[in-house]
């Protein structure tokens, strides 16, 4: 019996040596040849879903890690990623690319309604020769790529809001990858276009004297809402400053009906770029009504 216990990976070799008493060859050397597999790499894909919510004209991203979870010694691994529907096929009528996405200018969120903002078109689209892409959610940079074990690989995805407001769409990320064990991982996609400023159903009479709300979360990361209520047609004004009086975004500019209203916030100035941690000022003016209160942004 011949035991092969290798250490390391890779082609090894041996030579059995046979003594006897023969008399015409009292030895012979037999060679002896192994080849040592490492185990398989072991894909983890975190989190397991991703959920975006954003603005018309806005784009968000967020990373998945791609995790060879084996231990030290074990196979690279090698994957791949792709956009799939849920019977994972590619997006009908849409073709696998890289995204060039053109946002026209982003006015002042003005409504005369107040329950939709108005004023904002929604992105242009257009693609070219590269990577995955459904529209509304594309792979950023790397698509494919090689983990050592232990180690792990970022895959950005980034969501587009496109469309109108309250409007949802769903797609998945799937890792492909040589982990024999989970060849193919399905990481949901959400993506919902909301409008800044949303009608909060209520039950009894009309608020009969002007209100806002301290923010909640608050602090909060990446966002918060504040609630407000106007007894009379008003024009209504809440705007977002920094501690230094310098107004970082205008969330609304709008003629309001008599209601209960809420309004959130990204955590996103008016060019919509997301701003640092630290205190912010709101300031709601309604008719003759003013209030101001402070929020923490905290990353």
């Amino acid at each position: 019996t011949v035991s092969y216990a290798p250490v390391t990976a890779g082609l090894l070799s041996a030579t059995l040596t046979l003594a006897s008493n023969a008399d015409n060859d009292s030895s012979l050397a037999i060679p002896v040849y192994g080849v040592a597999v490492p185990p398989p790499p072991i894909v983890v894909v975190s989190p397991e879903s991703l959920a975006f919510s954003l603005l018309p004209g806005d784009s968000v991203d967020q990373v998945l890690g791609i995790v060879n979870a084996a231990d030290s010694g074990a196979a690279t691994l090698h994957w791949s990623a792709a956009l799939v529907d849920s019977l994972g096929q590619s997006p009908a009528g849409e073709r696998v690319g890289n995204v060039a996405l053109q946002h026209p200018a982003r006015p002042e969120r003005k409504t005369a309604n107040p329950v939709h903002a108005g004023g904002l078109r929604p992105a242009r689209l257009s693609l070219s020769d590269g990577r995955a892409s459904s529209g509304w959610v594309t792979l950023v940079g790397a698509t494919s790529g090689s983990v050592a074990p232990g180690a792990t690989m970022d895959l950005t995805v980034r969501a587009y809001g496109l469309g109108g407001p309250d409007t949802t769409y769903s797609r998945m990320v799937e890792v492909s990858s040589n982990d024999p064990a989970t060849p193919s991982v399905r990481v949901p996609v959400t993506v919902t276009v909301r409008d800044s400023m949303t009608s909060i159903a209520f039950d009894g009479p009309l608020p009969t004297t002007f209100a806002v709300s301290q923010n909640y979360p608050n602090p909060f990361n990446p966002t918060t809402t504040i609630a407000y209520q106007v007894p009379g047609q008003s024009m209504v004004r809440l705007a977002v400053y920094n501690v230094l009086g310098q107004r970082i975004r205008l969330l609304v500019d709008a003629v309001a009906q008599p209601g209960r209203y809420r309004v959130t916030w990204d955590g996103r100035n008016d060019a919509g770029a997301r701003v640092g941690s630290g205190v912010y000022i709101y300031r709601f003016e309604a008719g003759d009504y003013h209030k101001v209160q402070k929020m923490i942004l905290m990353k």
